[in-house]
């Protein structure tokens, strides 16, 4: 059965470190990027299954990384799944509307909980496992 891959995409090599353990302990394919140009490079190299994108990083943040994979010219790595993390935008307004404007799957705000993120990557993973099967059917 073929392991999901996650990039993982934050410049506080504390926070990558500890995503990579768990992720890795969770049996997920790991790749890691820390700034927003090279989020776009693994992004098209690594062609990951789900990317945990950190709002705030060097180069191109989290959400114009988020729009350039979204807009992706091929359909398949469009429809790459994003969570975008940040310490940001607490209030519910600003939050719904990085949201969107991002236009990633999902959104957490730091500190989170690592149990709340293994089970929203879970959750978006078996929903697009299910579409697929739905859509080939």
């Amino acid at each position: 059965m073929k392991k999901d891959k996650i990039l993982i995409v934050d410049d506080e090599e504390v926070v990558v470190d500890a995503l990579e353990g768990l992720l890795l302990d969770e049996g997920y394919n790991v790749v890691t990027a820390a700034d927003g140009d090279e989020a776009i490079e693994q992004f098209k190299a690594e062609r990951p299954d789900l990317i945990v994108l950190d709002a705030q990083i060097p180069k191109k943040d989290g959400f114009k990384v988020c729009r350039e994979i979204k807009t992706d010219e091929d359909e398949t790595l469009a429809q790459t799944l994003v969570i975008i993390i940040t310490g940001a935008f607490t209030d519910p307004k600003s939050h719904a509307r990085a949201l969107l404007l991002s236009k990633a799957d999902d959104f957490i705000l730091k500190p989170f909980k690592s149990e709340i993120l293994c089970h929203r990557i879970k959750v978006l993973l078996h929903k697009r496992d299910m579409m697929m099967e739905a859509s080939s059917s």
